[in-house]
């Protein structure tokens, strides 16, 4: 295997993430359109589909990109306390922070009353509010990542590639066994998951990370990766849209964690890191700020959409419950997501005290 200099290469990392929380925030901006049947064979429905399943790459792409950034000898040249400082420092005061807030958000904004019991109980299953689940998910990622790190540490980057494949391998079989047992007529069901263990099936996807980083861009694996990216993309649209086969449904249940979502991630790798490599244009100047500033602030637009989509769904596009809303509509209110979630976390990045939780 061909290597290249470890490197953060910003440029790339900086797109990569801005790809991921873009795909999580056309997740649920078309959640409450996918799957109506008042909308089969509408211009709308097509666009939902593609917003929601052609973007289910969006959380492992996160976790892959981390691996790449934390696993690696300078993370951890100055100690584990140290390390613990750095990471922890910035993502428990957010975690805590943010979950305060959507608590009163439910409370004040949606009228719901919590009892201590219940809000206790959806705190331990990571279900507060839509996706804040992904807090504890890199908090516990982070915890271990200097076991991981000790782990292979010594391993080539031929055999950290082999061992974060067969550990996104295992979790891709892990899924299509249940898919198996639901098809046989079983749940197939080992419990539920909790802020203690939402980390553990994305481990693959951390290891993969650190092995990725290593591997020299080429213009074969780009155009690889653009292959992998497609077909990723593509057939989790195709299950969205109830079109696919039962064999692949089967196989590859729909979610974050089949095959095909793996096969979209690491297209992606392959995809960015060729193209935003050192010395392009597209690594420099303007772009390659662009990409190193928008990515910055993805924490912030993560904990933000939810509350700047709230807003423009339930006051601006009340069309998005009933499904009257059209095709251009939906992607406009995709876009002004984006744009205001965005706007807001880099004018919190200007003010001491609230930069830490974005």
């Amino acid at each position: 295997m061909s290597t290249a200099p470890t490197q953060q290469r910003s440029a790339a990392i900086g797109w990569l993430r801005v790809i991921a929380i873009t795909g999580v925030v056309l997740i649920h901006v078309s959640a409450p359109v996918v799957g109506r049947d008042d909308l089969t064979g509408t211009p709308v429905e097509l666009v939902a589909a593609v917003m929601n399943g052609a973007t289910r790459f969006c959380v492992p792409l996160f976790v892959l990109v981390s691996g790449a950034l934390v696993l690696r000898p300078s993370s951890f040249r100055a100690g584990t306390g140290t390390f613990y400082r750095k990471r922890l420092g910035r993502l428990v005061p957010a975690l805590v922070v943010w979950h305060v807030v959507y608590v009163a958000f439910r409370i004040v904004v949606r009228g719901q009353e919590i009892e201590a019991r219940d809000l206790l109980a959806q705190v331990l299953s990571g279900r507060v509010y839509t996706a804040l689940y992904f807090f504890w998910l890199i908090l516990g990622l982070y915890v271990v990542a200097p076991l991981l790190w000790r782990a292979i540490e010594s391993l080539t980057p031929s055999q950290r590639l082999i061992t974060g494949a067969a550990l996104v391998g295992l979790l891709s079989v892990w899924q299509a066994t249940l898919g198996f047992l639901r098809w046989a007529g079983s749940d197939g069901s080992p419990g539920g998951q909790t802020i203690w263990t939402f980390w553990i099936p994305y481990v693959g996807f951390f290891v993969l990370g650190s092995a990725l980083r290593d591997l020299a861009p080429t213009s074969r694996l780009g155009w690889a990766g653009l292959a992998l990216a497609i077909v990723g993309m593509a057939v989790p649209t195709w299950q969205v849209l109830g079109g696919a086969p039962p064999v692949i449904n089967v196989v590859a249940p729909f979610g974050y964690w089949s095959v095909f979502v793996l096969a979209a991630v690491v297209g992606l790798w392959l995809m960015a890191t060729w193209f935003w490599r050192e010395g392009t244009w597209a690594s420099r100047g303007a772009v390659g700020r662009l990409g190193d500033t928008l990515g910055s602030l993805t924490l912030g637009v993560f904990a933000l959409h939810l509350l700047v989509l709230y807003v423009l769904a339930e006051v601006l596009t009340p069309g998005l419950a009933s499904g009257s809303i059209r095709a251009p509509g939906l992607v406009a209110l995709a876009a002004a997501t984006l744009a205001i979630s965005w706007t807001l976390a880099w004018v919190m990045s200007k003010v001491p005290g609230l930069r830490r939780i974005v």
